[in-house]
């Protein structure tokens, strides 16, 4: 499934998931969306991300490449 498709189904599943009160549901979902979508940048760059571990360590090469400290 594509990572953009993904990212707003699990967003749709967190807004449901809030509006019942499942905030650790809801958490976990908002969790799969961001991950989604840095996964999606990742692809862009030819990049597979295949664990936490290699999440991480891409968005801390984004974040030295940008300079921003946001991402800190």
């Amino acid at each position: 499934m594509d990572n953009f498709i993904l990212n707003n189904n699990y967003l749709e599943e967190a807004r449901t998931l809030l509006n019942k009160g499942d905030y650790v549901q809801a958490s976990e979902k908002v969790w799969g969306a961001a991950a989604s979508i840095v996964k999606a940048v990742a692809i862009r760059q030819n990049i597979e991300v295949k664990s936490h571990g290699e999440l991480y360590k891409f968005v801390a090469k984004v974040k030295d490449e940008l300079n921003d400290p946001e991402w800190s």
